[in-house]
């Protein structure tokens, strides 16, 4: 276990989990680890799905551990959940957390792109996501737990870190009854408030 601390791997990779949102879930390499920070996303999704509303329909894009759609759900009893990813390891880490919380009946973890994987025949309400949005120049300066042991895929967000959101926010906006939330980087507000704007969105709010 030293030996791998040492070598600077994320020291939730080693003991196997992370707390979030008060919920233990299981991470590992080739998962994103879930940040305090991105509890500030499941709080905002909070804020606008009602407690009491039953069936509501939510889409986690890019879901990796599961952990913000997870949290929403275990707050919201009639959140039905589409977890969308692209890569197999962060899939099969959201169905063994959708597992540990006793979720299965709720929860449908989708392989590919966006929203590309949930039917087109079926209701999205929200869409949540936490997308990759580091400028891609940026991830060697960034701490070795993360440079060198975190998903390239999970971080890496073009050359200004927008890629995603060009290509989620339209999609999203077309597909999304209620609303739409991300995370964003630092400083990026202005600019995917206008890719919002353009997207046809309303009433935005960072």
């Amino acid at each position: 276990l030293l030996k791998r601390r040492e070598a600077r791997e994320p020291i939730h990779y080693i003991l196997g989990d992370r707390e979030f949102w008060s919920l233990s879930l299981h991470v590992g390499p080739g998962v994103l680890i879930p940040r305090p920070d991105t509890e500030t996303l499941v709080n905002a999704a909070l804020q606008w799905i009602p407690a009491d509303l039953d069936p509501v329909y939510v889409a986690d894009v890019g879901c990796g551990s599961g952990a913000v759609g997870l949290a929403i759900a275990m707050e919201r009893p009639g959140v039905r959940l589409y977890a969308t990813d692209i890569a197999p390891v962060p899939l099969e880490t959201t169905r063994e957390n959708v597992a540990l919380l006793g979720l299965g009946q709720r929860v449908a973890v989708l392989e590919g792109p966006l929203l590309d994987p949930i039917p087109r025949n079926r209701p999205v309400e929200w869409v949540v996501s936490n997308p990759p949005y580091i400028p891609s120049l940026e991830i060697e300066g960034l701490m070795p737990a993360v440079s060198r042991w975190e998903p390239r895929t999970a971080l890496d967000g073009g050359p200004d870190g927008l890629d995603v959101y060009r290509a989620l926010l339209p999609y999203a906006a077309r597909r999304a009854t209620k609303g739409v939330l991300v995370e964003i980087g630092m400083g990026q507000g202005p600019e995917v408030i206008d890719l919002m704007r353009r997207a046809g969105l309303e009433r935005i709010e960072t």
